[in-house]
C-alpha cells in the first residue's frame, strides 16, 4: 500500500469509528493520549503531511476505540489490524493488543491470520492468552531471516551508540583527506548513513545526496575515519568527479597494497584497474567511497558485483533509480543550534550564545559551506577590531548579500579540507553552468530557475507551480524539474521542493530573472482562486509563504497579488489576516486612483466579505453596496460579477435581519447566474443554497428543503459527496428538516456534513465551526442536553479563540450555553 493510499484508509477508519461511537475527534484524540487534537490531526489526518507510524501511538488510538466503550461501537479486530497495517506496526508489536486486553485471544488470532496472511503456530482451539502470547512471539522470531545475499564476513557496525572518535585506518587504505577538527552537529547523520551500511545487501549503494555545499563529503570523510576501523580489508577513497580518470583513481588503490602483482609496474592502467575490481570481489568487509558520483554508468562500471565491499556515493543527484540497489540518504543544512556551534568553534573567544552569531548563522541558513567561510573569515581577522567584528560582519552581509560578501568568496578561508572550491558563488554556479541554454531541455530548466529564484527559500512548492509559472508542458516540466533536482539546484522532500536560500540568491544573480517574476505572480494567482473554489487549505502553504516574498519584494504593493492573498488566509482560518491582505489591495487602489475598475469592485467587496466574516456587518454593507454600484456602472448586464454582488449582498441583508431586501438581491442573483452560467454554475448554486436558508428563516422549512435536495444531488454529482458545497447545503436540509420535525435525518444528515467539513477544511476553519454550531440545535430537540453542552462549551472556546469574544458566532454559543442553563 502506498503512503497516499495509507493515509487515505486511516481517515476513512477514523471517519467511521467516530461517527458509529458518537465522538467527535477530539475527544478520541484526548482518549489516545494525544497531547492535543493538532497533534492527533498532523498524525492521521492532515493530508499534506506524511501519515505517522508511531507504534505507541497506533496502539492508543485502538485501545480508545475498544476499552470502556460499548461492543456495538467499538473498533473490530479486522479494523484494527487493517489500521496496524496502514500504520506499519512492526510484527513484535501485535502481542500487546492481547498484553492490553482489547480483544479475545481466538478472534485476535482469526483477525491476524486473515489480514496479514500468516499461519500462526497451532495452539489450543480456544487459546488463553499465555498461550497465543507464545505463539505470536514464536512467529516474529522465525519472521526475522537473516537479509538475503548479505556478505559472510562479519561486519560489527553498531548504529545505536554515539559516533565514536576518529582513529587509525585499517591497512591497507586509500583515503586523501584528514579528519576535520571542527566537525560537529552531524552525529544523527552519520548514525543513519551506519545503519543503511549495516544492512547494505550485495550489489548496493548508499547516496548522500544534497545541494552544492552541505556538507556531502564532509560526511564521507568523517564516515571513513570514525568507522574505517570496522572494515578489516581497508577503505578506498575514489574521486568521480572526471569520470575519465576512474582507472587511474582505481590504479592508485591497487598501489596500496590491495593487490599484490609481481609485474604490478608493467601492466596497463586498465589492467590494474581490472585488478582492483578483483579484489574487491571478495567477502571481506571493505569500505568504497566514491565521492561525487553523478551518472548511472559510472556506478554500474565501478561498483563491485559481489563479494564483503559497502559502498557510499556522495552527489548532487537526489534521486537514483533503485533497480540499481542505491538507498538515499538526504542531506540537509544544519539546525540552528549546531549552526551556531559550528561557528563557534571557529571563535571560542566569543560567547557561545553571542546572538550575532546566531544571526549570522541564520542569514546563511545553516548552510556548512556558507558557514566555514564565514567562520574561517571571522578567525582569520579576529584581531582586527572591525573585519573580525561578528556585529559589524552581520551588517555587511545583510547590507551586501552573503553571494557579494568577499568572505563568502574565499578571503580569509582556512584550507579546504575536502579540497573543494572555496567561493561560495561559484559552487552554486557550477551546477547552474551545466544548464545549456541551446538544449531545449536545460533552456526550459534554466527560465524555471529565474522563477525558483523568487520563491521563498525553505518553504515547500511543487512542480506544478514552475510549468505554470514557464507555460510548459507537464512532461517537460517534470524533465526540467528532475534537471534542477539532479544537479542539487532543488530539494526533493516527500514529493514536495523546496529551495535554499543562498541557491535563490544565486539564481537571481545569475539567471534573467526578472521576466519570470510577473509569469510566478499570476500563476500564483490562477493557483489560488482553484484552491478557494475547491476549498483545499492544503494548498495554501505550498502557495502562501511565496506570495509573501513576492509581496515584500515589491518596492509598490501590487492590488492583484494582495487581493488573492486573502482567500488562503480564509482557507486556514485566518481571517484577520485576510482583512489585513483586503485592506492593503484597497489603499493600493484607492491611492492609484483605481477603484472604478473590475479590479476595484472585486477588491472593495473582497473586504467587505471578511468584514463579514469577523462580524463587522456595519463597516461590511457600504462596501457591498459601493461594489455593487461600481459593477453596474461599468459592467455588461450579464456579467456574472454582478450575480455575485447581488448574492453576497443578500447575505449580508439576512444576517442583518432584513429579510425582505436579503430576498430581493437573492432572487436578482439566482436569475443572473442561470441566464449567464447555468443552473451548474456556482453562482448559481450559492444563490440557490442562500436562497433556501433564506425560506427556513421564514419558516418556509418544506419550500426550503424542495430547493435543498436537488441542489446537493446536483454538487455532489460535479464535485463529490466530500466538497463543502455539498457539506453546506447539507447542514442547512438539516436544519430545515429539524423543524419539520424529522430530527432523526436532521442530525444524520448534519453529521455527516460536519465529518466531511472536519476532513476537507479542518476542524477550525469558519465553515467547519458555523456548521457545528448548527448542528447543535437537532442535538438539543432530540433530549441530548449533555452532549449539546460538551459541544458548545468547546465550540465557545474554539469561537473565542479564533475571532474573539465578542464576535456573533462566539456569542450565538454563549447564549445558546445560558439558555440550557450551563452552569460551567
Amino acid at each position: 500500500m502506498d503512503d497516499i493510499a495509507a493515509k487515505q484508509a486511516v481517515r476513512t477508519l477514523i471517519n467511521t469509528w467516530t461517527l458509529r461511537a458518537g465522538l467527535q475527534k477530539q475527544a478520541l484524540a484526548a482518549r489516545a493520549g494525544f497531547g492535543s487534537y493538532d497533534d492527533f490531526y498532523r498524525a492521521y489526518l492532515d493530508q499534506s503531511r506524511a501519515l505517522s507510524t508511531d507504534p505507541e501511538a497506533a496502539l492508543r488510538v485502538v485501545q480508545a476505540l475498544t476499552t470502556g466503550l460499548p461492543e456495538a461501537e467499538r473498533c473490530t479486530p479486522e479494523e484494527a489490524v487493517a489500521f496496524f497495517i496502514s500504520t506499519r506496526l512492526p510484527l513484535d508489536r501485535y502481542p500487546e493488543v492481547l498484553q492490553r486486553g482489547l480483544f479475545p485471544p481466538e478472534i485476535w488470532r482469526a483477525a491476524l491470520q486473515q489480514h496479514l496472511a500468516i499461519e500462526l503456530p497451532s495452539v489450543a482451539p480456544q487459546p488463553d492468552p499465555v498461550t497465543l502470547l507464545a505463539a505470536i512471539d514464536d512467529l516474529v522470531r522465525r519472521a526475522s531471516p537473516a537479509t538475503p545475499g548479505a556478505p559472510s564476513a562479519t561486519l560489527h557496525l553498531d548504529p545505536t551508540r554515539p559516533p565514536p572518535p576518529p582513529t587509525t585506518l585499517p591497512v591497507p587504505h586509500r583515503m586523501p583527506l584528514a579528519p576535520a577538527r571542527l566537525f560537529g552537529g552531524r552525529d544523527q547523520e552519520l548514525q543513519n548513513l551506519v545503519r543503511l551500511l549495516r544492512d547494505q545487501g550485495v550489489g548496493e549503494a548508499v547516496a548522500i545526496t544534497g545541494i552544492g555545499g552541505v556538507g556531502k563529503t564532509s560526511l564521507a570523510s568523517e564516515l571513513v575515519h570514525r568507522y574505517g576501523q570496522y572494515f578489516s580489508g581497508g577503505v578506498f577513497w575514489i574521486s568521480c568527479a572526471d569520470p575519465t580518470a576512474i582507472e587511474r583513481e582505481l590504479a592508485v588503490c591497487g598501489a596500496t597494497g590491495l593487490v599484490q602483482h609481481p609485474d604490478w609496474r608493467d601492466l596497463t592502467l586498465s589492467e590494474r584497474a581490472a585488478l582492483v575490481l578483483e579484489a574487491w570481489q571478495a567477502p571481506v568487509p571493505r569500505l568504497l567511497i566514491f565521492d561525487n558520483c553523478e551518472e548511472d554508468e559510472t556506478l554500474l562500471r565501478w561498483r563491485p558485483t559481489s563479494g564483503g565491499c559497502r559502498v557510499v556515493l556522495t552527489s548532487r543527484r537526489a534521486r537514483w533509480p533503485r533497480s540499481l540497489g542505491v538507498s538515499e540518504l538526504p542531506l540537509h543544512e544544519l539546525a540552528s543550534a549546531d549552526a551556531v556551534a559550528l561557528l563557534h568553534r571557529y571563535r571560542p573567544d566569543l560567547a557561545s550564545n553571542d546572538p550575532h552569531l546566531a544571526a549570522i548563522a541564520n542569514e546563511l541558513a545553516g548552510l556548512p559551506l556558507a558557514l566555514h567561510l564565514a567562520g574561517s573569515y571571522l578567525e582569520t581577522y579576529q584581531d582586527d577590531r572591525r573585519l573580525g567584528d561578528p556585529a559589524n560582519f552581520l551588517r555587511e552581509l545583510q547590507a551586501q548579500g552573503p553571494l557579494e560578501h568577499t568572505a563568502l568568496q574565499g578571503e580569509g578561508a582556512a584550507p579546504s579540507l575536502t579540497r573543494h572550491e572555496q567561493h561560495l558563488g561559484r559552487t552554486f554556479a557550477l551546477s547552474i553552468e551545466q544548464l545549456d541554454p541551446a538544449t531545449p531541455g536545460d533552456a526550459l530548466a534554466r527560465t524555471m530557475l529565474g522563477a525558483v529564484g523568487w520563491l521563498a527559500p525553505g518553504e515547500p512548492f511543487d512542480g506544478e507551480l514552475l510549468a505554470a509559472a514557464t507555460s510548459s508542458a507537464a512532461g517537460a516540466a517534470r524533465l526540467a524539474v528532475r534537471r534542477l533536482r539532479d544537479l542539487g539546484l532543488l530539494r526533493s522532500d516527500v514529493g514536495l521542493l523546496r529551495v535554499h536560500r543562498l541557491v535563490a540568491d544565486c539564481a537571481q544573480a545569475t539567471v534573467s530573472a526578472a521576466p519570470q517574476r510577473t509569469a510566478l505572480v499570476t500563476a500564483l494567482i490562477a493557483r489560488t482562486e482553484q484552491a478557494y473554489l475547491n476549498q483545499q487549505p492544503g494548498e495554501a502553504p505550498l502557495l502562501l509563504p511565496h506570495m509573501a516574498r513576492l509581496d515584500a519584494s515589491n518596492r509598490e504593493p501590487a492590488p492583484d497579488l494582495l487581493n488573492s492573498m486573502p482567500f488562503l488566509c480564509e482557507l486556514i482560518g485566518d481571517l484577520h489576516s485576510s482583512r489585513a491582505y483586503a485592506q492593503r489591495a484597497y489603499d493600493a487602489l484607492a491611492t492609484q486612483a483605481q477603484l472604478e475598475t473590475p479590479l476595484g469592485a472585486e477588491v472593495i467587496a473582497n473586504l467587505a466579505e471578511w468584514q463579514r466574516l469577523l462580524g463587522n456587518r456595519d463597516a461590511a454593507r457600504p462596501l457591498y453596496e459601493e461594489a455593487l454600484a461600481i459593477r453596474e456602472r461599468i459592467l455588461p448586464p450579464g456579467d456574472m460579477a454582478l450575480a455575485e454582488s447581488h448574492n453576497n449582498l443578500g447575505e449580508l441583508l439576512r444576517e442583518l435581519g432584513d429579510y425582505a431586501a436579503s430576498r430581493y438581491h437573492y432572487e436578482q442573483a439566482l436569475a443572473l447566474a442561470l441566464a449567464t452560467g447555468g443552473p451548474e454554475h456556482n453562482t448559481t448554486l450559492a444563490a440557490r443554497n442562500n436562497l433556501a436558508l433564506l425560506l427556513s428563516k421564514l419558516q418556509f422549512h418544506r419550500e426550503a428543503a424542495a430547493q435543498l435536495r436537488p441542489l446537493i444531488a446536483t454538487a455532489s454529482a460535479l464535485f463529490g459527496a466530500n466538497d463543502p458545497r455539498v457539506a453546506t447545503a447539507q447542514i442547512n436540509l438539516g436544519t430545515a428538516l429539524a423543524a419539520l420535525g424529522d430530527l432523526t435525518e436532521a442530525r444524520e444528515t448534519q453529521r455527516t456534513a460536519v465529518v466531511s467539513l472536519s476532513d476537507v477544511l479542518g476542524e477550525r476553519h469558519p465553515t467547519t465551526l458555523l456548521a457545528r454550531l448548527n448542528a447543535v440545535e437537532p442535538l438539543i430537540m432530540l433530549g441530548k442536553r449533555d452532549a449539546a453542552l460538551v459541544e458548545l462549551r468547546l465550540l465557545e472556546s474554539l469561537l473565542s479563540s479564533a475571532y474573539g469574544p465578542q464576535h456573533p458566532l462566539t456569542e450565538r454559543a454563549r447564549g445558546r450555553l445560558e439558555e440550557l442553563g450551563d452552569g460551567s
